[in-house]
Parts: C-alpha cells; sequence; structure tokens
C-alpha cells in the first residue's frame, strides 16, 4: 500500500496542508490493509470501530474518498457515510455552540467587565479583554509582554 500511496501523493496536485492531512489519515490507515481492495463496508466499520469526534471520521472518511476514487475505485457507499457524519458532525457543533451559550458571558455583561476593569486601572486585563472583544482572539492566541 506504501507504493500506492506514494504515488498518490505525486500526481495529486493539492496544497501542502491537504497532502499533509492526507498522511495523518493515512497513517491512521496503518492497521488496516489496502484501501483499495477492500470493500466499502469494510472500510466504514474500520472507521467507526474509532473513539473520536465526527469531524476526525469525516476526515478519514475523505481521505477514502479521495484516495480511491483516484486509483478509480468505486466510492458510492463512503460518499453516503461521509453524508451521515457530516450530520453527526453538525449535531456535535451545534450542542457545544448551545453550552458554549450558556457558559459564556453576554456581549452586553463583556463590555460591561471591559470597562470596569478600564475603571479600577488593571491595564493588563483591560488589553487582554479588549482584545478578546474586538479583536476576536481567543486566549491562546495571546502571546505580549506589557512592561
Amino acid at each position: 500500500m506504501e507504493k500506492e500511496f506514494n504515488k498518490f501523493m505525486e500526481e495529486k496536485d493539492v496544497a501542502v496542508q491537504t497532502k499533509r492531512m492526507y498522511k495523518v489519515n493515512y497513517k491512521k490507515f496503518d492497521g488496516f490493509g489496502n484501501l483499495l481492495t477492500a470493500n466499502q463496508n469494510t472500510i466504514i466499520d474500520y472507521i467507526n470501530e474509532f473513539d473520536v469526534v465526527p469531524n476526525t471520521k469525516l476526515s478519514m472518511n475523505s481521505f477514502a474518498i479521495s484516495y480511491r476514487r483516484h486509483f478509480g475505485k468505486s466510492v458510492n457507499k463512503l460518499i453516503n457515510y461521509r453524508k451521515d457524519l457530516e450530520i453527526l458532525a453538525l449535531e456535535r457543533k451545534t450542542q457545544i455552540n448551545e453550552q458554549n451559550l450558556s457558559t459564556l458571558p453576554s456581549l452586553n455583561q463583556l463590555k460591561h467587565h471591559e470597562r470596569q476593569l478600564y475603571r479600577n486601572g488593571d491595564w493588563l486585563g483591560y488589553i487582554i479583554v479588549n482584545l478578546l472583544r474586538t479583536m476576536n482572539v481567543r486566549n491562546q492566541d495571546l502571546n505580549l509582554r506589557i512592561q
């Protein structure tokens, strides 16, 4: 299977990041066998065995589709399975968003907190909250030093 994968990577004209994802997903099929000779139901069963989020399964499935399609193998069942995974991924995303809405502060609460930090002279806190609010950054995106 390694030989076919190298051929696949050489012939695919896609972005570097896409090729990186192909390699990541290819490694997930390491213990599977040959994606080209296996039937689609076996591939779907293998993907379902992984205890991961739907987006990861979706990525694995999309790789299998692209890989098999490149070599002219059938993908119709994998495409139908992808539709199911997309629904599961959307349901998970909706659930996470609902949880976040119940725990995160509203925009008004955030603005009030920002004004309070400013009035108290907590400049570091004010700058961080202002960046979070106005620049749509996350805590982990901030890498700054204030002296």
